[in-house]
């Protein structure tokens, strides 16, 4: 099976719900795979709809390059999926985006590679969570370089997490929160270590929100943070999950 391949450069506007201006989706068990590279800015304004969406079922994974601008009025900026390979999302472009500003998930155990999903992010976000990462197996890797300003109940900044292997975050950009249980960064292994290190000012407002949590089941956790962390009525947690 051959590879998706995509390159985007002009700009791109969708208006109908659960549209996404860039698509691809590749179902199969061979080697195939899917990259999505795009510099054009992209405008979508349906309920549910996004800038870009990968979902990638064969061996070949998911990657997808963005240094445009992402503006989803009812839905999301980024999304990528992968059943059977890594998934991987690096972005430098501005996203607005009224769900997640980037989604990645890789869900399959029997994959060679060492990280499964992998996000790297330059860009600022302004939505209801700004990266959400998971993953089965290997290690999940989130590197945040991008100011992220997050709103939403039970939001996250960057959420990040393992049911069978370890959990790395890297933030260097401040992280500012609003809504009831909102986290700054929430990063959770059941069967792996969690590293969280952060370098950035992270503010939180409402209800039972954090700056940092991290939890493990099983393996290790650690946190190194240096900045700031303020608000929240739990501001530093770190607990087993029970």
């Amino acid at each position: 099976m051959s590879r998706i391949a995509h390159t985007a450069k002009g700009n791109l506007t969708t208006v109908g719900d659960n549209s996404s201006a860039i698509f691809s989706l590749i179902n199969g068990t061979g080697a195939g795979g899917i990259t999505i590279n795009n510099s054009g800015d992209i405008s979508t304004r349906g309920i549910g709809s996004g800038g870009i969406s990968s979902t990638s079922l064969a061996l070949g994974g998911s990657v997808i390059t963005n240094t445009g601008n992402i503006n989803s009025l009812n839905g999301y900026g980024i999304f990528g999926s992968s059943a059977r390979g890594i998934s991987s999302i690096t972005n430098s472009g501005n996203i607005r985006a009224a769900t997640t500003g980037l989604f990645n998930a890789s869900s399959n155990l029997t994959v060679t590679e060492d990280i499964r999903s992998i996000v790297r992010n330059d860009g600022d976000i302004f939505a209801g969570t700004g990266i959400f990462s998971s993953a089965t197996g290997g290690r999940n890797v989130v590197i945040n370089s991008g100011a992220i300003t997050a709103a939403r109940n039970n939001g996250y900044g960057i959420f990040a997490s393992n049911s069978s292997g370890d959990v790395s975050v890297f933030n260097n950009n401040a992280i500012a929160g609003s809504g009831d249980g909102f986290s700054g960064i929430f990063a959770v292994a059941t069967n792996g270590n969690v590293s969280v290190t952060n370098s950035a000012d992270i503010v939180v407002t409402g209800l039972n929100s954090q700056g940092i949590f991290a939890a493990a089941s099983t393996g290790q956790i650690r946190i190194d943070s240096t900045g700031n962390i303020l608000g929240g009525a739990e501001r530093n947690r770190v607990k087993p999950v029970s």
